[in-house]
């Protein structure tokens, strides 16, 4: 319990400085180069918060959330797996939730350290690898749910 507690009070406060220092995420719309093959994230590259439908204080969906059902929409699996090799861990993540919106087999990313701080819903979050994401995608219903 107070170790959920604590991430808690980490995220929260990792999220405030954040926001001072403008290192969240940019608008969605600003995100969307897709050109027919695959979605381009460069400008995501450093981005660690990977939010879901409900995040912060106006419990209103993520960036990261909203791109998601963008991309989900307009592709097809092969594009997704092929996201799933790309060297920016958000388009890998993003990779991962577009199976989860398509009902597909969700692999797990072995060995993927790269972290971030996910948040699927609420204000909760918690620092974890690529790796440890695609589990609870995969595993979790109430993390799943968060991001579809």
């Amino acid at each position: 319990m107070m170790k959920s507690l604590f991430a808690a009070l980490v995220a929260c406060v990792s999220l405030a400085s954040c926001k001072s220092e403008n290192k969240l995420a940019p608008p969605a719309e600003n995100l969307i180069p897709y050109r027919n093959e695959i979605v381009d994230l460069s400008s995501y590259e450093g981005v660690y918060q990977i939010g879901g439908s409900v995040v912060g204080v106006g419990a209103s969906p993520d960036a990261f959330y909203i791109l998601a059902k963008k991309v989900s929409g307009e592709g097809e699996e092969k594009k997704f797996r092929s996201m799933l090799k790309d060297s920016n861990s958000a388009v890998r993540i993003m990779g991962l939730v577009c199976l989860a919106k398509h009902g597909l087999d969700i692999p797990i990313l072995e060995g993927d350290d790269a972290e971030v701080l996910a948040l699927p819903t609420g204000c909760t979050g918690m620092q974890i690898s690529v790796e440890e994401f695609s589990k609870l995608l995969r595993d979790d219903t109430s993390f799943r749910a968060g991001f579809l």
